[in-house]
């Protein structure tokens, strides 16, 4: 009876022997499954601090290109036709140099009644002849400034608008933003942030050469540099904005992730600055 019982007790659980063996495996299996863990989230974290830079600089650029393309063309400031009462940062006023590279993207957009992605938008034109619809197409359109400039190593886009601006026949979608450097009214939407920890931002405005391989040059008013463009075509990097017929833009971000610095740099190369003027 006493047998039965001890063999009872013993097939209830475990001796004190086997519990001094079970219980150091159990702790090494656990520490290993927990620095397994451990590794595999690290890991994990620093991917995604990488795809976030790569992607929040390509979404910039897209961005940018689409505005490019869509655009009436670069432009080497605002122009008289929009008034920025804040400026840039470091104040003064928007306007481009003579020599490359640039370190501000101003581009000459035409307002819309709807954003781009939507295919009924229309053209926002000045009320110069009427605005039934003969006299539509004879009516200028009505432009605003996009400006994407770098500060404290974020990057930006503003819209400048004229800030009196004419009889229009539409309703532009597009307001005046604000940059958070100054104090602006409540209501005025911020400029958009478009990257963060952004190491280089540079406009650069090319001609094509002249000639063809391998004994093509640059033409007067310009200097050949095939490093800033894509790596398949040849240009020229020109003297003056108004003279280029390509603009080639490169955006650089780099982060400390997991105490190794990652930097990541990309460009794009878009040109026949047509705008939706010429749709």
């Amino acid at each position: 009876m006493r047998r039965q019982q001890g063999q009872q007790r013993r097939d209830g659980g475990f001796t004190l022997s086997e519990l001094m063996i079970v219980i150091p495996i159990s702790a090494i299996v656990m520490g290993t499954l927990y620095m397994f863990m451990v590794t595999l989230y690290m890991n994990n974290l620093k991917h995604i601090g990488r795809l976030d830079v790569v992607s929040q600089v390509n979404a910039s650029l897209n961005i940018m290109r689409e505005d490019i393309a869509l655009s009436m063309g670069p432009s080497a400031n605002l122009g008289g036709d929009v008034t920025d009462s804040y400026g840039p940062p470091g104040g003064g006023s928007w306007a481009g140099s003579s020599s490359t590279p640039f370190s501000t993207l101003i581009v000459k957009m035409p307002t819309t009644t709807a954003p781009t992605v939507n295919p009924n938008r229309e053209l926002v034109r000045i009320n110069q002849n009427g605005c039934t619809a003969a006299a539509m197409a004879s009516n200028p359109v009505y432009s605003y400034r996009a400006v994407y400039y770098v500060h404290e190593n974020n990057l930006y886009r503003r819209n400048v608008m004229d800030s009196t601006p004419p009889s229009l026949c539409q309703t532009p979608i597009q307001t005046m933003t604000c940059p958070t450097y100054v104090t602006a009214p409540a209501n005025c939407v911020k400029d958009t942030l478009l990257a963060t920890h952004v190491t280089k931002f540079e406009a650069r405005y090319q001609v094509g050469t002249v000639g063809n391989a391998p004994s093509e040059s640059c033409p007067a008013g310009s200097t050949f540099n095939q490093n800033t463009a894509e790596d398949v075509l040849y240009l020229c990097d020109s003297d003056t904005i108004a003279g280029a017929s390509v603009v080639t833009v490169v955006l650089e971000q780099a982060r400390r992730i997991d105490g190794k610095d990652f930097a990541y740099a990309h460009r794009f190369t878009v040109g026949n600055f047509t705008g939706d003027e010429d749709e």
